[in-house]
């Protein structure tokens, strides 16, 4: 079921803000592979055999090494944060689903439904982005996962910034009632 919210109620706001970003942030992953958490209802995780793992994180690794080069021959800044090798972290190279930008400067964290993606959130990157940009508040949600309450961020929702509009695909990830908040 896909649904859309007005970010601020039923009026329609003019803005000149940009759909696409200028810079992005990218994790370079350390040890990704599929998470045993999540793969019950993510169709994009396929299960790979034991002595598969380490050939899957070099080729994510180097996957992450190329989209960073293509972006930054188009012109797009890249900031490019390495993973930690503990705690483990399989999905850590999607960020997206625990964080999020804005441009008023408000960095906003999300409350995560798996355990094993908690774990993601690191406070440095934040500090990270604070010696390059403007980071005016940070947001977070995060605490909603102690109380059953999931929102997986810009991961499972897209943000249409110059229609102030958000679009998610409804799920126990992405309950209507953080959406609309």
């Amino acid at each position: 079921v896909l649904t859309t919210r007005r970010m601020r109620g039923n009026e329609h706001i003019s803005t000149q803000r940009p759909q696409s970003a200028r810079a992005v942030l990218t994790v370079r992953p350390h040890r990704f592979q599929p998470n045993p958490e999540t793969a019950a209802d993510n169709a994009f995780q396929q299960s790979i055999a034991q002595d598969e793992i380490s050939a899957v994180a070099l080729a994510a690794a180097e996957e992450v090494d190329r989209a960073v080069a293509t972006l930054r021959a188009a012109g797009v800044t890249v900031q490019v944060v390495e993973d930690t090798p503990t705690p483990e972290k399989p999905d850590a190279v999607f960020p997206n689903n625990w964080f999020s930008t804005h441009h008023d400067g408000r960095v906003v964290f999300y409350p995560m439904h798996s355990p094993a993606r908690r774990r993601e959130r690191r406070p440095e990157v934040v500090e990270e982005l604070r010696k390059h940009y403007r980071v005016s508040e940070v947001v977070d949600y995060s605490l909603g996962a102690a109380a059953g309450q999931f929102l997986e961020g810009p991961g499972l929702f897209v943000l249409d910034y110059p229609n102030l509009v958000a679009y998610a695909s409804l799920s126990h990830c992405t309950p209507p009632a953080l959406v609309d908040r």
